[in-house]
């Protein structure tokens, strides 16, 4: 998934995208324990 998508995600300007394994997780941890992007986000940030 991510060799398919670094062609069409490089860019010259603007801010880096973040890695698909990252958002995965994230998307897959909201799901799991159901809770908000907020809460996800929370605990990345207090643990990355």
């Amino acid at each position: 998934m991510r060799k398919n998508s670094e062609n069409t995600t490089q860019s010259k300007t603007g801010r880096p995208g973040l890695r698909i394994r990252l958002l995965v997780g994230l998307h897959y941890l909201k799901h799991a324990y159901n809770v908000s992007d907020e809460k996800v986000v929370e605990g990345y940030l207090e643990n990355p």
